[in-house]
C-alpha cells in the first residue's frame, strides 16, 4: 500500500465507522436480514457435495429446508472434514478449503476441527466490524475500527494440518485480511522463550515484552479472566523497567477497553476493571469457531446481547423442552426461526454457516429477553446443564450465585466446578443426590468461608433464582449441596495435567457426573 493511502487510513476508517454506525442505528427488520442470509447461503451449500447428497437444493424454500435437512453436530461432520483436509474440494462449500480450526474441546474434553472457508474469513471480518460498531453506538467511544488489537490466545491456523498447542481464538479467523493485518493486530503469547513450557511462563514472557510495547495495543480480547491476569502481570513487568502505573490505561493512554467471550464476565469484574482502568469500555460478545453470534449493544449487560442477524449466518433455535440426544430425523421441524422465538425460553443454538455447517447444533444454550430487537443471554453448554435429577440448573444460574455470594462478602473468585453425586443411601425409585461445589478462592481473601457456610448461601441463592432446583430440594430429589474449598492453584494444576492450560481452554462450570471432581478429588485428597 503506497505511504500516502496509508497515512490517510485513520480518516478512511472514521468515515467508515461512522457510516456504519448510522446504518446500524436504523436498526433493520432482524427477521427479513435473516431472510435475506437464507436465501444467499443456499445456492452455495447446495452446490457442495455432502449437501446436495442430503436433500439440498437450489432455491428450496424454509419450509422444505426445515422439513428435509436433519439437525447434525460438529462431531456427526468429522468424516467430510477429514476430506476436506485431505484435499478433496466442494465437500460441505463449494472450491478448496486449505484453512482449519481447532475447537478448546471444553464441553465434552475433545476438541472438533472444523474448516475456515474465505466466506467464513469474511464472516468474521464483518461480524467482527458489527461487533465494534454497536460497541461505539452504546458507549459513545470513537476509533473502534482502527485500534490495534491484542488477542490473547493462539494465532489462527493457516495451513491444512492442524498443529498440537492451544485452540484458536474465534475472534483470529477473520484475520487473514489485509485490513486486518494492516490495523496492526497481536496474537499473543506468539513466540516465547525454550524455557517457557508452561501457559502461565509463556504468558508471563508475552506480559514482558507487551510492557514496553512502543505502540501498545487501543483494544484486547480474550477471556475475561484470563485478561485480568496478563494485565497484572503487564503491570508488574512495567514496575520492574521503571514505569510503574496503577492500571493499563495509565500505561496505554490509547488503550479503549477489552472484547470478552468466552465465560461470564461476574467473577472477575472487579479485577479486569481494576487492571483495565477507570472508564474502560467492556463488551461481551458471544463467539466460538463455528462463527460470531452476538455482542453487548446496552450498557445495561442485564438487556443481553444482540443477535448479530446481518453478518452471513442463519440462527435456528430447538427448545430445551424439545432436545433429544439422540436428534431424530423429526426435530428437525421443531426447531424456530427467529420470528417464532419467545423470550424467558431457553433453546439449544442451531447455525448454517458459510463454513459448511447446515443446521448444526453448537452446544450453546441461549435465553431470549427480548425479541423486538432480537436480544439473548448464553445460559451454558447444552453438555454442562445440570438435568440428573430435573434440576435444570444452567451454568449462567451457577455463575450468578457464586459470583453473588462471593461479591457480597468480599471474596474474590478464581474458579468453580459442580458436579452432581447420587446418594449412596438414595431410598429405592428416588434417584436422590447433592451437588458438589469445587471452589478456589483467591490468596488473601478476608474471613474466607468454610465449605458448609458457602453450601449454605449457595443453596439458599440457587432456590431463589431456580424453580426447577428449588421444588427439588422440597420434595428431597436433591440434598443439601456440599462445597469444597480447595488450595490455591488446584485448577490450574488440574488444567495442566489435562493438557487443556492455555488458549481457550477453561475449567467446566458443571457436569452431571465425576469426569472433573474425581480428579479434583485426587489432587486435594478429600474422599471421593
Amino acid at each position: 500500500m503506497p505511504t500516502w493511502l496509508r497515512r490517510l487510513r485513520p480518516l478512511r476508517l472514521a468515515l467508515r465507522e461512522a457510516a456504519g454506525a448510522r446504518r446500524l442505528h436504523r436498526d433493520e427488520n432482524a427477521p427479513a436480514r435473516q431472510d435475506r442470509t437464507f436465501v444467499d447461503l443456499v445456492p452455495h451449500l447446495a452446490r457442495a457435495s455432502h449437501w446436495a447428497a442430503a436433500g439440498l437444493e437450489a432455491g428450496i424454500d424454509y419450509a422444505t429446508f426445515r422439513r428435509r435437512l436433519p439437525l447434525t453436530t460438529p462431531t456427526a461432520l468429522a468424516p467430510q472434514v477429514d476430506r476436506m483436509r485431505r484435499g478433496e474440494t466442494g465437500v460441505l462449500w463449494p472450491g478448496p478449503c486449505t484453512r482449519f480450526v481447532r475447537s478448546a474441546g471444553t464441553a465434552t474434553g475433545e476438541a472438533r476441527v472444523l474448516p475456515v472457508t474465505d466466506a467464513l474469513g469474511e464472516h468474521f471480518r464483518h461480524a467482527h466490524e458489527t461487533v465494534l460498531l454497536h460497541a461505539r453506538l452504546w458507549s459513545g467511544r470513537h476509533g473502534l475500527l482502527a485500534a490495534p488489537h491484542l488477542f490473547l490466545g493462539a494465532a489462527p491456523t493457516t495451513a491444512d494440518a492442524i498443529p498440537p498447542g492451544p485452540a484458536a481464538d474465534p475472534f483470529t479467523l477473520f484475520s487473514a485480511t489485509a485490513a486486518a493485518a494492516e490495523a496492526g493486530h497481536r496474537f499473543l503469547p506468539g513466540p516465547t522463550p525454550a524455557t517457557a513450557t508452561t501457559w502461565g511462563d509463556r504468558l508471563d514472557a508475552a506480559a514482558a515484552v507487551a510492557a514496553t510495547w512502543p505502540h501498545p495495543a487501543g483494544l484486547l480480547v480474550g477471556l475475561p479472566d484470563q485478561l485480568a491476569a496478563f494485565g497484572q502481570r503487564v503491570l508488574a513487568h512495567a514496575a520492574r523497567a521503571g514505569r510503574p502505573a496503577r492500571h493499563l490505561r495509565e500505561l496505554w493512554p490509547d488503550l479503549i477497553g477489552c472484547l470478552h467471550t468466552g465465560q461470564p464476565l461476574a467473577p472477575c469484574a472487579a479485577e479486569l476493571r481494576a487492571v483495565l482502568g477507570p472508564g474502560s469500555l467492556l463488551q461481551e460478545v458471544h463467539a466460538a469457531v463455528e462463527g460470531l453470534y452476538a455482542c453487548q449493544d446496552s450498557p445495561r449487560p442485564e438487556d443481553g446481547l444482540r443477535l448479530l442477524t446481518g453478518s452471513g449466518l442463519f440462527f435456528e433455535f430447538l427448545p430445551w423442552a424439545d432436545y433429544d440426544p439422540a436428534l431424530p430425523a423429526s426435530l428437525g421441524t421443531r426447531a424456530l426461526p427467529l420470528e417464532e422465538v419467545r423470550p424467558g425460553v431457553d433453546y439449544a443454538l442451531v447455525v448454517t454457516t458459510p463454513g459448511g455447517l447446515v443446521r448444526t447444533l453448537v452446544g450453546d444454550l441461549v435465553r431470549f429477553t427480548s425479541v423486538e430487537p432480537p436480544r439473548l443471554l448464553p445460559t451454558g453448554r447444552i453438555e454442562h446443564q445440570l438435568t440428573r435429577f430435573g434440576e435444570e440448573v444452567s451454568e449462567r444460574d451457577l455463575t450468578t450465585c457464586l459470583a453473588g455470594v462471593c461479591t457480597r462478602h468480599g471474596w474474590t473468585l478464581v474458579q468453580f466446578h459442580v458436579a452432581t453425586r447420587v446418594d449412596e443411601a438414595a431410598a429405592a425409585g428416588l434417584a436422590r443426590g447433592h451437588h458438589e461445589w469445587w471452589v478456589e478462592l483467591r490468596a488473601g481473601t478476608v474471613a474466607t468461608p468454610t465449605g458448609p457456610h458457602l453450601a449454605q448461601e449457595l443453596d439458599a441463592a440457587l432456590q431463589g433464582l431456580n424453580p426447577g432446583y428449588a421444588a427439588r430440594r422440597r420434595t428431597g430429589k436433591i440434598s443439601a449441596p456440599v462445597v469444597r474449598l480447595v488450595m490455591p492453584g488446584v485448577f490450574a494444576t488440574w488444567l495442566r495435567a489435562e493438557g487443556r492450560e492455555g488458549g481457550l481452554h477453561r475449567v467446566p462450570r458443571s457436569a452431571n457426573d465425576l469426569r472433573c471432581a474425581a480428579p479434583l478429588a485426587r489432587l486435594t485428597h478429600f474422599a471421593d
